[in-house]
C-alpha cells in the first residue's frame, strides 16, 4: 500500500518577502508556490502595537481547506537558528525577525487530523525532523509519512492529563462555539500564558478537550459536518483587527479581544474568568460536558455520543446532553458502601477521580459472623499461632448526597412544557424532567409556585397524558419535583384542596398514588395524610353521619349537575302545583 506523503515547508525571514518558504519537499514548483502563498501569512505572529503574542516562545496553527487538505505550522523564536540573510538586515529592518522559524506540514486531512496535529505539537522535534526547524538551508526537504513519524509522536494521554487540569475553564469555550458554530471564537488568555511555550499553555489543553467534546455535537453520525464550523485553531495570535486576513481560524487564543470593529460578524470573545451559571440549556450542557471530561477524560466521548444519538439538530443535541440521565449518573457520587470494580494491573485509565479518598471502604466482614463477634479462625491454622484478629468496626454509613435545590434547567423544562402543543413534545419533555429528577435536581419554593401556576393554566396536561398506557406514571414524573420539594406545603395543600372541590382528572388522581411510592418517607406521609383528609371530608355540621351520607349520595353516583336536579325535582314539582292551583 502506498503511503500518503506529508510535505514540508521551512519559513524564514527573507529581505524581499519577509517570512517566506526557503525549503520544501514538493516535487513540483507550482505546488510549492500555491502553498507558500497560502501559508506564509500564518508563518509569523504580528508584533504590531507591542503585542505580547510576538514574544511567544512557540505556537502552532492548524488549518483545513475545502479540497480536503490540512496544514500544521509549528512556529518558534529560536536564537540558535541557522543565520540567513544577516547582511541584508540593514538598519534593523529585519534584525528582529531573523530568529523566527516556522515549519509547515501539509497532507490530506484524513492523515493530518487535528488530534495528530496536537500530538505533533508536544513531540520532540529531534524525533520527527531532519534537519530540525531553523537548521534547514535553502533547497529541498524530505517528504514524511505518518507511519514514519508515528513512533516519535507522543501519545494523546500526555495531552489528556494536561487537558483535565483546565476543565474548570472549559465550559465558556464550549458554550461560545455551540452558541454559533459558524462564528469564530477568540479566547483571551493572560499574557504569561501567551508568552510561554505552547505545550505549557492552557491553550493546548483546552483545544484537546474541546475538540473531543464538540465532535459528536457538530458532526453527524456519518462524520459529516452539520455546520460551517471547522476544527482550525491557533494557540497564539495577535489581537484581531479589521485588516487581519486570518479569517480561517475558528478558535484562536489571544491576549485581548479585537482592537477595532471587525468586518462582518466578528469573533465571539471568551473570558475564562467569567464562569457559566447554567441558567440556559446551552450553559447547562457546557457545564455538564466540562464536568464529565474532568471525571472521565477522553473516555467520556462514547457517553456523550450515546447521549446525542438520534438527535438531528444542534439545539436537540444540547438539550439531550443537559438532560442525559447517563451523564448525570456518571457524575453522581457513588454510594459509600458500593464496591469499585477491580481494574486490570495495566490499566492506566482508572476512574478513582469520582470517589474522594475519604470515602475508602474497608474490607467487608463475612456475613456468617455477627457484628461485634470475632471471626472464627481458619480450619488449617496452627493452634500455636496468633489468635485471629477481631474484625474491624463497621464503617459508618454516610447518607446519600443531598439533592441540589433550585435547578434552573428543571425550571426551564417546565416553562418549555407550557409552550409545547403536540403530544409527542409533551411526552419528550416529561421524560427529560424525569431524567433530571433522577439525577438529583430539585425545585425551590419560588420555582414551585411558578410551576404550579404554569401547569394549572394547561390543565396539568391531563388530556395529553390520559391516553397513554403509562399515563399515571408519566403524570407522576411531572409531579415528583413539585411534591419532593419542601418549604411550600401550604401552597401544595391549597392545590390538593382545589382538586378535591373540582374533582381532579382520573389520570392525576391515580398519579398521586404512584407518586406516594416514590417520595421520601416524610414527604410520602405528608402527601398521604393530606390526600386522605381531602378525599374523606370531616362532618363539621354536627348532623348525623347517615344524613350527611344520604345528602352526598346523588353527587357520588351522578355528575354534580344531575345530582342537584335530583334533589331539586320535588321542590320544582311543588312550585308547579301551586302555580296550577292559582
Amino acid at each position: 500500500m502506498t503511503e500518503v506523503p506529508i510535505d514540508q515547508i521551512e519559513f524564514r525571514w527573507h529581505p524581499q518577502d519577509d517570512l517566506t518558504g526557503i525549503a520544501h519537499s514538493f516535487p513540483y514548483g507550482a505546488q510549492f508556490d500555491r502553498w507558500n502563498s497560502l501559508l506564509k501569512q500564518y508563518a509569523g505572529v504580528s508584533g504590531r502595537g507591542g503585542a505580547v503574542a510576538a514574544q511567544a516562545r512557540s505556537s502552532a496553527v492548524y488549518l483545513t481547506y475545502q479540497d480536503g487538505t490540512a496544514a500544521l505550522l509549528l512556529r518558534s523564536r529560536d536564537p540558535r537558528a541557522l543565520p540567513l540573510f544577516e547582511r541584508n538586515a540593514r538598519h534593523g529592518a529585519g534584525a528582529g525577525r531573523l530568529d523566527l522559524v516556522a515549519r509547515a506540514l501539509i497532507a490530506p486531512e484524513t492523515v493530518l487530523t487535528a488530534e495528530r496535529a496536537m500530538r505533533i505539537m508536544v513531540s520532540d522535534p529531534d524525533a520527527l525532523f531532519d534537519p530540525l526547524p531553523g537548521q534547514a538551508r535553502p533547497g529541498a526537504l524530505q517528504r514524511l509519512s505518518w507511519p514514519g513519524i508515528d513512533g516519535g509522536v507522543r501519545p494523546g494521554e500526555k495531552i489528556e492529563l494536561q487537558a483535565r487540569e483546565y476543565t474548570g475553564v472549559l465550559a465558556p469555550v464550549l458554550a461560545a462555539v455551540l452558541a454559533d458554530p459558524d462564528r469564530p471564537v477568540t479566547v483571551v488568555l493572560p499574557p504569561d500564558d501567551i508568552r510561554q511555550s505552547m505545550w505549557r499553555s492552557r491553550a493546548l489543553g483546552l483545544l484537546w478537550a474541546s475538540r473531543l467534546l464538540l465532535q459528536p455535537l457538530l458532526r453527524g453520525e456519518l462524520g459529516h459536518a452539520l455546520h460551517d464550523w471547522r476544527p482550525t485553531f491557533s494557540t497564539c495570535e495577535a489581537p484581531q483587527s479589521s485588516s487581519d486576513g486570518r479569517d480561517d481560524i475558528w478558535l484562536a487564543f489571544r491576549e485581548r479581544g479585537p482592537d477595532g470593529p471587525p468586518i462582518g460578524d466578528g469573533p465571539r470573545v471568551v473570558h475564562l474568568a467569567q464562569p457559566l451559571r447554567g441558567q440556559s440549556p446551552l450553559e447547562a450542557a457546557a457545564n455538564r460536558l466540562a464536568e464529565i471530561y474532568a471525571a472521565d477524560g477522553d473516555q467520556c466521548l462514547q457517553l456523550v455520543a450515546n447521549a446525542v444519538r438520534g438527535q438531528r439538530t444542534l439545539a436537540d443535541k444540547i438539550e439531550a446532553v443537559a438532560c442525559s440521565h447517563a451523564i448525570a449518573a456518571a457524575l453522581s457520587p457513588p454510594h459509600p458502601l458500593s464496591r469499585q470494580p477491580v481494574q486490570p494491573a495495566g490499566n492506566t485509565r482508572e476512574r478513582a477521580v469520582r470517589r474522594p479518598p475519604a470515602e475508602h471502604v474497608p474490607a467487608a466482614v463475612p456475613a456468617t459472623a455477627p457484628v461485634g463477634e470475632a471471626v472464627p479462625a481458619m480450619a488449617g491454622a496452627r493452634a500455636s499461632g496468633p489468635p485471629p484478629a477481631a474484625p474491624p468496626e463497621p464503617a459508618q454509613q454516610r447518607p446519600p448526597p443531598a439533592p441540589r435545590p433550585g435547578d434552573k434547567f428543571l425550571s426551564h423544562l417546565y416553562q418549555r412544557l407550557a409552550q409545547t402543543r403536540d403530544r409527542q413534545g409533551v411526552l419528550r419533555t416529561v421524560n427529560w424532567i424525569a431524567a433530571r429528577t433522577a439525577a438529583g435536581a430539585r425545585l425551590d419554593a419560588a420555582e414551585v409556585s411558578e410551576v404550579l401556576e404554569t401547569l394549572g393554566r394547561r390543565g396539568w396536561f391531563a388530556d395529553e397524558l390520559r391516553p397513554l398506557a403509562a399515563g399515571p406514571e408519566r403524570m407522576a414524573d411531572l409531579l415528583q419535583p413539585i411534591f419532593a420539594a419542601a418549604g411550600h406545603d401550604e401552597r401544595l395543600e391549597a392545590q390538593l384542596r382545589s382538586w378535591h372541590v373540582g374533582g381532579p382528572p382520573p389520570v392525576l388522581a391515580d398519579a398521586l398514588a404512584v407518586l406516594a411510592a416514590r417520595l421520601e418517607p416524610d414527604r410520602a406521609d405528608w402527601l398521604a395524610g393530606h390526600c386522605l383528609r381531602h378525599d374523606v371530608p370531616r362532618n363539621r355540621s354536627g348532623a348525623p353521619a347517615a344524613l350527611v351520607t344520604l345528602l352526598r349520595w346523588p353527587g357520588t353516583k351522578w355528575p354534580v349537575a344531575v345530582g342537584a336536579l335530583a334533589w331539586l325535582a320535588p321542590v320544582l314539582l311543588v312550585i308547579v302545583g301551586l302555580l296550577a292551583l292559582a
